[in-house]
């Protein structure tokens, strides 16, 4: 993409880790007395206090509510500071577009080697086969599955595969009825939204469905038992509940989806997404 979408200063074809590593060796050979080589204090701080700054205005964005639904940023910033037990091991799974371009500048992966996602490529219905083969490397692990309404479509069929084989997933789905990351693109290129509506699905149901774990039958029960969460702007109070109960489900080998109800965003205008 170079000369594309950017200017580089000095291109260099490589692997990043690589280049990364080579030239921490270049410096330390050519300064030998600087064989700890370290970049400025003062640039490091400068970084921090612009991450800081930048998580204070999202912070302050995520108080504000659309007038229906709920603002997306609302429900990542509660997931990222109250969803997780920082004191178990947890792998995030992002498989969407709009909302998981959302979550990439809020949620952090809780340590090594526990964020997968779509790459750069955005090839859309990971999450499932992700979360199942994670949770079957690392069985202690709470995994967590980050969907976009559409892209949830690709793999939700797994829960069904992740009751059986009791390797459950938290699906959390952004659900704002629509491709809105192409959408956005879409209607400022060409002036349409074709094929980019969706209907507000009642995703917690096709998951407990799947799971098998709607005894009674009726296609509208949802609820704790089941795995099944709605979240909307009239009970958005017990999401952090809804968090902990699908926690405590996945220790007993149930999975769950949470499907949160949100408003369109203008949070990425402007991004490339095409």
């Amino acid at each position: 993409n170079s000369d594309i979408f950017w200017r580089p200063y000095l291109a260099i074809r490589g692997d990043v880790g690589t280049t990364l590593k080579e030239l921490a060796t270049s410096l330390n050979d050519r300064f030998p007395c600087m064989s700890d080589f370290r970049c400025p204090a003062d640039w490091v701080s400068e970084l921090l206090a612009r991450e800081h700054h930048r998580d204070e205005e999202i912070r302050q964005n995520s108080l504000t509510q659309p007038t229906q639904r709920i603002n997306p940023l609302t429900i990542l910033w509660q997931l990222e500071h109250s969803g997780f037990n920082d004191e178990e091991d947890n792998i995030i799974v992002a498989d969407g577009g709009d909302f998981v371009g959302s979550a990439a500048y809020i949620l952090r992966p809780r340590g090594p080697l526990s964020w997968l996602d779509p790459g750069p490529f955005g090839t859309l219905g990971v999450g499932g086969g992700f979360a199942l083969g994670a949770k079957l490397c690392r069985p202690q692990a709470n995994v967590w599955v980050i969907y976009g309404d559409g892209s949830s479509a690709y793999s939700l069929a797994e829960w069904d595969s992740m009751a059986r084989h009791k390797a459950p997933a938290i699906g959390v789905i952004g659900n704002d009825a629509c491709w809105s990351q192409i959408a956005r693109d879409q209607l400022g290129l060409f002036g349409s939204n074709v094929a980019c509506g969706l209907q507000s699905t009642r995703y917690e149901l096709v998951g407990a469905a799947y799971a098998g774990t709607n005894p009674t039958g009726d296609p509208y029960r949802s609820g704790a038992d089941c795995g099944a969460f709605s979240v909307t702007d009239k009970n958005l109070e017990s999401f952090p509940d809804y968090l902990a109960r699908a926690r405590e489900l996945s220790n007993t080998g149930l999975p769950s989806i949470i499907n949160c109800h949100i408003a369109a965003s203008g949070f990425r205008e402007g991004s490339i997404s095409l």
